[in-house]
């Protein structure tokens, strides 16, 4: 939101000659500024980077250096028509939330102090009601009358739930006087096709704006973070011990088992791997079906493993499916650590996913 008419800085259009004259030529320069996503890139004119910009020069300089005779290619020369990668300002995943503290609805307000006098009201009639154990004949017409009354009345009206907007004060207008205040939440974001060190923090408001679509990654932040009850852990707890103990009759090294029976066991657990279908409708192949029996094997039996194979083979997919084991089947919460080189992070999101 602090980029206005394309520039970081108020334009001036006091000079009326240059007002709807389309044969005005005018140079800017499209800005990625440091510390900033893509999303706040900027078109800037010279005069003003370097009066504004301490080092401005440097960068003009460099920037002619590499173009073709001191000028680049316009859009439609260079035919694709985008500056740089359209996934650079989409949301890849939320890392951090700050400011989420819903603003204060008095309507909310009043409601919560009805329902609560209206419970308390309950609470007094209950009472009063046990005092009086006795009652005649016309009362209990009476209470017969007031009951079908009550079937009778409407249901009260589902509350409309409240937007982003709406719940985090969000203000558009730029004459508000709290407009400096009303930038709503603020996310780490993980951009697409980003490295995490290009990781920024931007303004809810700013993403509605330039629409940009975050709330499913908001939504998967919260899930992410939120902490199990007692009873949860309680249950996956129960849940491992069981899944442990099945898979120990089949994977145990001192499980009371010939050879041929093990074997036979092995192989049938491995056949229900292949046969599986993930949610993208794939399906393991039969040598990637018994890498992952191996990996739940040597995790039963708590024992390290390396898994390693040629190229192109699917030790991805494989590490990917024994995670996606441990943490459904197995109801391990983790988390899972994946230490791999940068340059194949994107491919592991992608598996994972």
């Amino acid at each position: 939101s602090e980029i206005e008419n394309g520039s970081r800085w108020f334009q001036e259009d006091d000079e009326e000659d240059k007002v709807g004259d389309d044969s005005t030529f005018e140079e800017r320069f499209l800005v990625k500024w440091s510390d900033l996503g893509y999303m706040h890139v900027s078109w800037e004119l010279e005069d003003d980077l370097v009066a504004q910009i301490e080092g401005a020069k440097p960068y003009l300089t460099t920037f002619f250096r590499k173009a073709e005779n001191g000028l680049l290619f316009s859009a439609d020369e260079r035919l694709d028509g985008e500056y740089f990668d359209p996934s650079f300002v989409q949301v890849e995943r939320i890392m951090e939330v700050l400011d989420d503290d819903p603003v204060s609805d008095d309507e909310d307000e009043e409601e919560e102090e009805e329902e609560e006098k209206e419970s308390k009201g309950k609470k007094r009639r209950k009472r009063s009601g046990s005092k009086d154990s006795k009652a005649g004949s016309d009362d209990d017409d009476v209470n017969k009358d007031e009951a079908k009354d009550g079937e009778e009345t409407e249901p009260k009206p589902k509350k409309k739930e409240r937007t982003a907007v709406e719940k985090y004060g969000i203000i558009f207008d730029k004459d508000h006087p709290d407009y400096d205040s009303g930038t709503g939440r603020q996310f780490l974001v993980k951009w697409g096709s980003t490295p995490y060190s290009e990781c920024t923090y931007e303004f809810e408001r700013d993403l509605v704006l330039n629409e940009v679509d975050y709330e499913d990654h908001v939504h998967a932040f919260t899930d992410r973070n939120r902490k199990p009850s007692r009873s949860e852990m309680t249950k996956a707890l129960k849940v491992q011990e069981e899944q442990t103990r099945r898979l120990y009759k089949v994977f145990g090294d001192k499980a009371h088992l010939s050879d041929e029976a093990k074997e036979k066991k092995v192989r049938s657990y491995q056949k229900k791997l292949e046969d599986h279908v993930f949610p993208n409708g794939g399906q393991l192949r039969d040598y990637q079906a018994e890498g992952v029996s191996w990996m739940i094997s040597n995790y039963v039996n708590k024992r390290s493993s390396i898994l390693a194979d040629e190229m192109g083979l699917g030790k991805t997919i494989q590490t990917a499916v024994f995670v996606n084991y441990l943490a459904t089947a197995m109801s391990g919460r983790g988390p899972y650590l994946v230490v791999a080189p940068l340059s194949t992070l994107q491919h592991w999101y992608r598996e994972f996913s």
